[in-house]
């Protein structure tokens, strides 16, 4: 498996190589003649570092490691080389690679997070949804445990307006906006919308868990990544029975 890390050494490899041999990105030939040996090599690592960038690029929307800061020094890296400025380019990379430490155990736990969106969703909430998912996974793999318990609620809540809507064809936002997910399920029982004990049980948790998160309390809560996980399989298996 190729970790952040292994493309980051590739890059400064690469970088390395395309000073040494004169590379100049904006005049790189895209077909040279196979007899021109130089000429070809520079190709070579000129494409091998565009690879590296779409690859850590590809790493950063995926996992979201590193935060905004390395998705920023990323792209500076990719400006200073693409500008002919190769040895500011490898003086950055130096310190991404400075600040590296760690980032491949975060992109690791990220893998851990082996849980999909599999729910029937309704059109109307599905793509808004599937956002928020894939905001827990990048908020999941940076450690970003209470931002993962606030989406987690998030998502229900959507959920569950949709739910009271097809019940009764009124959005209860427009009347309620600020209705809590224990108010959600109160009104959809007066509604005659019978919910599994068990699905009532869950929401209560993860709503619970998700207020811990987002009101200061006397002590500060720090879910684990052990309970941030089984709050999103929770709050999957919500989705699966309420659709």
């Amino acid at each position: 498996m190729i970790t952040l890390k292994d493309n980051l050494l590739r890059l400064k490899n690469s970088l390395n190589k395309a000073k040494e041999l004169g590379v100049d990105p904006k005049k790189v030939a895209s077909s040279a003649s196979l007899i021109d040996y130089k000429e070809k090599r520079k190709e070579h690592y000129h494409n091998v570092i565009k690879s590296c960038f779409r690859s850590l690029k590809e790493e950063f929307e995926k996992t979201g490691v590193g935060g905004i800061g390395f998705k920023s020094n990323l792209n500076n890296i990719e400006r200073s080389y693409l500008n002919g400025e190769i040895d500011k380019a490898i003086e950055n990379n130096e310190k991404i690679l400075n600040s590296v430490q760690g980032l491949d155990e975060i992109s690791k736990i990220n893998g851990d997070l082996n849980v999909e969106l599999r729910a029937n969703i309704p059109l109307e909430i599905k793509k808004e949804i599937e956002e928020d998912f894939k905001e827990i996974k990048k908020c999941f793999g940076a450690g970003c445990y209470r931002s993962v318990m606030v989406l987690c609620g998030r998502i229900l809540e959507i959920a569950l307006h949709r739910k009271y809507y097809d019940a009764t064809g009124v959005d209860i936002l427009e009347k309620s906006p600020g209705i809590g997910l224990g108010n959600l399920i109160a009104k959809l029982k007066e509604k005659d919308v019978r919910l599994d004990p068990g699905i009532t049980q869950q929401v209560h948790l993860v709503n619970q868990i998700r207020v811990f998160s987002v009101h200061k309390k006397k002590e500060e809560f720090n879910p684990s990544k052990e309970q941030c996980h089984a709050m999103i399989l929770y709050t999957m298996d919500i989705l699966s029975k309420l659709f």
